[in-house]
């Protein structure tokens, strides 16, 4: 017996896998112009082929089928909510051929440029394609792919030693002109080359020799406390970098071949540095070396310590009293004092003492007391040296201040031909080799406060250019 076989069973809206055409039959002859509710049933159906399931009423399979399109596009078990669900629907509209469409446009235009694999639907077995569907919902093709992809950022170029010293100087050129901290923090940060922060500090600080005033000294330290607090240099690399000139000035003055004045006069700058640094607490946090110590704080940091560099100027203090009641003088009075039993200050203590008990030696128009046979020979013996250390250029400077405050304290005062008695000290003190000519350019650079340094400044001004000049000219001679 020949059973015919039962033609396949259509369902409302189905067609041909390669779409509806001119000869299909239509079980609805109205559905030509389905509206929306319509084409979603044709969804759900398709669907519910697609997972396998039969005719079913829709009041109670609609769910499971939701939730099956829902889990094979990347969603979750899911409220039944009007957004949600049309989340999905055009999702599933998307992956079995349907001609609906997202009214939104940036989404539309998504879908439009989905490329669907070939056979790709019920047609073609709905069902073993599911892994593909759910592939292509997971693996990120529904949103945007260019968010993902961020363009990296180019490296740095690293500067060479050559560069960086050059952008350095003419950097440090044009802040000096400008005084533009904030340009300048910008240019320092940009050589990206942290190694290269303690040479910078070098650099900076040998700017300062170029000009020798205490303002390039603030201008320089202003700088290096605004890279600071911007975090482009730490604290550690400023000491650093103090470290690099302390260092090269101790070994000019440990030269005898060096010009100890020309040293002298960089240490003076490098003090100014240090001190404000100091000052304001920039270098606390910091390690320092011995050579910044000793050449670049040496009021700050003493080798004995604060509390047996008081027990020493007191002991000092004691010994000038003894020798000025004595009533010693001369050779007598310098055979009194051994120098390895006082200080470096004790000079300028005895200067201070005396003046102070004696007044009127201030006031002798001939200097009587700066003679060899009164107390140029212990003066000598404490403060002269041909070669002197910053040690003792530090002590003849001291001297030199107490003698200045002496002559401010009587206003200057000058001799019958107008000649300032304060000239005429001087130029006895460098004829009596009791303090040379290093020792008082050295008072004349010193920008410490002091009571009355401008009107000895001005009082003593040819006399200490012509020791500038005479120095001059010993250079060019050693150069020869």
């Amino acid at each position: 017996v020949v059973v015919a076989a039962a033609p396949p069973r259509e369902f409302p809206g189905s067609r041909a896998p390669g779409g509806p055409s001119a000869g299909a039959p239509r079980m609805f002859p109205g559905s030509e112009r389905r509206n929306v509710q319509r084409e979603r049933d044709d969804d759900y159906a398709r669907a519910s082929m697609a997972f396998g399931s039969n005719r079913r009423e829709r009041a109670t399979d609609d769910r499971a089928d939701y939730e099956r399109a829902a889990a094979a596009f990347g969603g979750s078990a899911r409220d039944r909510e009007r957004g949600q669900r049309d989340d999905d629907y055009t999702r599933a509209s998307m992956a079995f051929g349907s001609n609906r469409r997202e009214n939104d446009q940036q989404q539309q235009q998504q879908f439009d440029d989905f490329e669907r694999p070939s056979g790709f639907g019920l047609a073609s077995g709905g069902r073993g394609r599911l892994p593909d569907i759910a592939k292509l919902a997971n693996g990120g093709n529904w949103g945007d792919d260019d968010k993902d992809k961020k363009e990296k950022k180019k490296a740095p170029v690293k500067l060479t030693e050559e560069e960086l010293v050059g952008r350095s100087q003419a950097l440090l050129k044009q802040y000096m002109i400008m005084e533009d901290k904030k340009e300048a923090v910008s240019q320092v940060r940009k050589f990206n080359a942290p190694e290269f922060m303690p040479q910078f500090v070098r650099r900076a600080i040998l700017k300062t020799y170029e000009d020798g005033e205490l303002k390039e000294c603030k201008v320089i330290v202003a700088l290096l406390k605004s890279l600071l607090k911007d975090e482009v240099l730490s604290a550690q690399d400023i000491a650093d970098g103090l470290d690099l000139v302390s260092s090269k000035q101790k070994k000019n003055l440990e030269n005898e071949e060096a010009d100890k004045a020309r040293a002298m006069a960089k240490i003076k700058n490098i003090k100014n540095c240090a001190t404000l640094l100091h000052a304001d607490g920039v270098l606390e946090s910091a390690e320092l070396s011995d050579a910044v110590k000793e050449i670049a704080l040496p009021d700050v940091f003493t080798a004995n310590g604060a509390g047996e560099e008081e027990s020493a100027a007191v002991a000092d203090s004691n010994l000038v009293k003894e020798c000025i009641a004595s009533g010693k003088l001369g050779d007598d009075l310098a055979a009194v004092v051994a120098l390895d039993k006082v200080s470096p200050g004790f000079g300028a203590e005895f200067i201070r003492q005396l003046l102070d008990s004696n007044p009127n030696l201030v006031l002798d128009a001939e200097v009587g007391w700066l003679q060899k046979d009164q107390y140029a020979a212990l003066l000598c013996k404490l403060l002269y040296s041909e070669e002197p250390s910053s040690d003792m250029v530090k002590a003849e400077v001291d001297a030199l201040l107490a003698i200045q405050t002496a002559f401010n304290k009587v206003s200057f005062p000058r001799a019958a031909n107008g000649q300032a008695l304060i000239e005429k000290t001087f130029m006895k003190l460098y004829e009596e080799d009791v303090v040379p000519q290093e020792g008082i350019i050295a008072w004349k650079d010193d920008l410490s406060e002091s009571p009355g340094k401008m009107d000895a400044i001005v009082q003593l001004s040819q006399f200490v250019n012509w020791l500038e000049e005479e120095d001059d000219d010993e250079d060019d001679e050693d150069d020869e």
